[in-house]
């Protein structure tokens, strides 16, 4: 739960106070019952995909432009990491990205 937060907290870093950033857990192999709703923990909200699916895809205070100027500002800020470090790499070796934390 630290973690998920401590990315909301980077995540804000980016789009400024007036975007609402929610930290969001994504289980893809669980099994969730039929009538399971997705549930907070300590401001974290936990979902299944196809709940964060249908939550992702509600209407919300951005419209389309805005939207994909928030999104090319998140790519821009977050680019993906190919690898995670080498957990068994000298300390001098391992990459140094903000995406990852060892």
């Amino acid at each position: 739960m630290v973690a998920a937060r401590g990315q909301r907290a980077l995540g804000r870093t980016v789009t400024g106070p007036g975007v609402e950033m929610r930290a969001v857990l994504c289980f893809a192999g669980a099994e969730w019952c039929l009538v399971a709703r997705p549930l907070s923990i300590d401001g974290v909200v936990i979902f299944w995909p196809k709940a964060l699916v249908r939550a992702l895809a509600r209407q919300g205070p951005l419209g389309p432009d805005q939207r994909g100027a928030l999104a090319a500002r998140i790519a821009d800020a977050f680019p993906p990491c190919t690898a995670p470090p080498d957990p068994n790499a000298p300390d001098t070796l391992r990459p140094r990205s903000p995406h990852w934390r060892a």
